[in-house]
């Protein structure tokens, strides 16, 4: 198992994202699995993506990756830059899912912002609760959980005080 495990490793590489993703981004990013995983669940018209992509490219201050195993695109991870923290989303294809890519993608980009960002200090990862195969991920990489979210949609009820 650990030969197969560094075969996969040696397999995967990150490329910078360019405007030929565009549509590939779309579509990882309206797969039922990430929807229901992101905070915002609803879909992602093509023209909103559109705008929201290539303002992406153009900013200084985010990163976009395809995680690639040999010369097939297997994810996409994204840094957005805050000062010395870089907030990371991340990604899988439905026919990827399940082979410990996740954690191989944090490792790839951590050593990337190792070698060419040096400003980022340390990541911060958003998750939903129920997405646990992401908290694995980043659990695997020594991120540490440090606080949880609650919330309340407050109901159009009458309240008598």
């Amino acid at each position: 198992m650990g030969k197969k495990m560094m075969e996969n490793e040696q397999q995967l590489y990150l490329r910078a994202a360019d405007i030929t993703d565009m549509d590939l981004l779309l579509q990882w990013a309206n797969d039922s699995t990430v929807r229901a995983n992101a905070f915002s669940t609803a879909q992602i018209p093509y023209e909103n993506h559109v705008e929201w992509f290539t303002a992406k490219l153009k900013d200084t201050d985010t990163y976009i990756y395809i995680c690639m195993k040999e010369d097939i695109p297997i994810g996409q991870v994204r840094l957005d830059v805050e000062g010395n923290k870089a907030v990371i989303d991340y990604s899988i294809s439905s026919e990827q899912r399940g082979h410990g890519y996740g954690k191989q993608m944090l490792q790839l980009v951590e050593a990337e912002v190792q070698q060419h960002l040096p400003q980022i200090q340390f990541f911060v990862a958003e998750v939903k609760k129920d997405n646990t195969a992401s908290q694995k991920a980043f659990l695997a990489n020594d991120f540490e959980e440090t606080f949880t979210t609650y919330e309340k949609t407050i109901t159009k009820a009458c309240y008598s005080l």
